[in-house]
C-alpha cells in the first residue's frame, strides 16, 4: 500500500475530529479518532518496514 494514502486519511480524519470531536465517519460509522489511531498504526508499521 502507498504510505501517502494513509497520511491523507489521517489528515482528513484529524480535520473532522478537530471540527467536532464526537463526529463519526459517514462511510463506516466509526468515530474519527478511531480512524486516526488506525491510520497512524499503519503509517508506523509501513515506515518501520522501510527502515529495516
Amino acid at each position: 500500500m502507498e504510505l501517502q494514502r494513509y497520511i491523507d486519511a489521517l489528515y482528513r480524519h484529524m480535520l473532522a475530529f478537530v471540527a467536532d470531536p464526537a463526529s463519526t465517519d459517514d462511510e463506516s460509522g466509526l468515530r474519527h479518532y478511531k480512524h486516526m489511531a488506525c491510520n497512524m498504526a499503519f503509517i508506523c508499521d509501513m515506515m518501520a518496514r522501510d527502515n529495516k
